[in-house]
C-alpha cells in the first residue's frame, strides 16, 4: 500500500490532513556520539553531558505524549516542546508517525512512512538517538520500541527526561525550531517485535499451558479485571485470556513516570512473577504505548535477553473492540500492584 506523506513547513502530514508532529531542530554545533557507543538502553543525563564535548552528533527526540485526563482537555505536548526542550531536540509525535490507514491509534507505520518521517527530522539509521519526555509523560519507551522495530541499533531513553536534564545542567531552548537538513533513513522492519491479534490469540492458547510463555498487560488492575470502564468508548471490559496484569507504574519510580527503577529492582520484580530472561513475552495495554514500558523494562532487568519482548500493537483498543475475540474478567494472572 502507499505510504506517501506530504511534508509542509517542517511537519509530517497524511492523507487525513496535517497532523501535529515533527516540528524539528537539530543542534547547530556538533555534539558527541556516545564514546564507542557502549551505553545501555537507559542513559543518565550526566552520561549524555559527558559525551558532548567532541565527535559526531547525538539526535535528541522529545517523545512526549499524554492521555486525556478524565473530563479535561489533553495536554498539548507540542506546545510544551516549543516552550522548553533540550537544545537541538526534535519533536517525535507517536500519533503522527503512525499508520495513517488504520482506524486504531498510533499503530506502527510501514517502512516507507517511517523513512519519510525520520528523514524529515534529519535522522539516519546510523544516528545515536536519545529519547526523552516532559514531566508526566511515559511515552519515551514507545518511541524507543518503534525505532527498535525498524532495526535502529543506537537508540536510548534518558532517565528522568527533560527535568533530569535541566537538573544536571543540560542546555534547553524555546520557541519554534528551524527545520533541519533532510536526511535519508533506511528502516528494516523487525517483524518479531510486533504482533497482530491473530498471533496473540495463538500465544494466548499456548500460555494456557503455563510454562515460559507470558502475555503481560500494562493496564491497571481495575481495567484488567473489568471493574473499571475503558477510557475509549465502544470497548468491552476485561483482558486477553491467560494474560497477566502488570501495571506499568510498578516498573517506574514512585511519583515520576519518566524514571525507571534500578536493574536489580526490575529483575527481582519480574522474577517474583515467574518472568525470566528466557521467557517468551508479549506485552499489551490500552493502545500499545505502556506495553512498550514493559518491553523496555525487561531489557533493563535482563540485558542478556536475546530479543526484545514483542508488543501487541493494537492492544485492548483492537481486542476489546472486536466481538469475535475471547475476553475474560476477574483477577486472572495478577503480577503486580494496582
Amino acid at each position: 500500500r502507499s505510504c506517501a506523506m506530504m511534508l509542509l513547513t517542517g511537519r509530517v502530514s497524511s492523507r487525513n490532513g496535517l497532523r501535529a508532529a515533527a516540528s524539528v531542530a537539530l543542534l547547530s554545533s556538533p555534539v558527541a556520539c556516545f564514546a564507542h557507543r557502549g551505553f545501555g538502553n537507559l542513559v543518565q543525563p550526566g552520561e549524555v553531558l559527558g559525551a558532548l564535548p567532541s565527535g559526531p552528533s547525538i539526535k535528541f527526540l522529545d517523545c512526549s505524549w499524554y492521555l486525556a485526563p478524565a473530563g479535561q482537555p489533553k495536554p498539548d505536548a507540542e506546545a510544551q516542546f516549543r516552550d522548553c526542550r533540550v537544545s537541538g531536540a526534535a519533536y517525535f509525535d507517536i500519533d503522527a508517525v503512525a499508520d495513517d490507514e488504520s482506524d486504531l491509534p498510533h499503530m506502527l507505520p510501514c517502512e516507507d512512512q517511517f523513512s519519510e518521517a525520520c528523514g524529515s527530522l534529519g535522522l539516519s539509521e546510523d544516528d545515536t538517538i536519545v529519547c526523552y519526555t516532559a514531566p508526566g509523560s511515559f511515552s519515551a519507551a514507545r518511541a524507543w520500541w518503534m525505532f527498535k522495530a525498524f532495526g535502529h541499533e543506537h537508540v536510548h531513553i534518558m532517565n528522568g527526561g527533560l527535568q533530569a536534564w535541566k537538573d544536571a545542567g543540560g542546555s534547553v531552548e524555546s520557541g519554534s525550531p528551524a527545520a533541519p537538513p533532510r536526511a535519508t533513513y533506511r528502516p528494516q522492519l523487525q517483524s518479531s517485535l510486533v504482533k497482530s491479534w491473530s498471533e496473540v490469540l495463538a500465544t494466548s492458547k499456548r500460555a494456557q499451558d503455563g510454562g515460559n510463555v507470558k502475555i503481560l498487560d500494562a493496564r491497571g488492575r481495575p481495567r484488567f479485571e473489568g471493574k473499571a470502564p475503558e477510557p475509549r468508548p465502544g470497548l468491552e471490559s476485561g483482558h486477553i485470556p491467560n494474560s497477566m496484569c502488570l501495571p506499568f507504574q510498578d516498573l517506574l519510580e514512585e511519583g515520576d513516570v519518566t524514571r525507571f527503577k534500578s536493574t536489580e529492582e526490575l529483575r527481582s520484580y519480574f522474577s517474583a512473577i515467574g518472568v525470566t530472561g528466557q521467557s517468551e513475552v508479549t506485552t499489551t495495554c490500552g493502545s500499545g504505548v505502556t506495553a512498550c514500558v514493559i518491553s523496555f523494562a525487561l531489557q533493563l532487568a535482563f540485558p542478556e535477553r536475546e530479543s526484545i519482548a514483542s508488543v501487541y500493537d493494537g492492544s485492548w483498543t483492537e481486542w476489546g473492540g472486536r466481538s469475535d475475540l475471547p475476553k475474560e474478567t476477574g483477577s486472572g494472572g495478577i503480577g503486580g500492584s494496582a
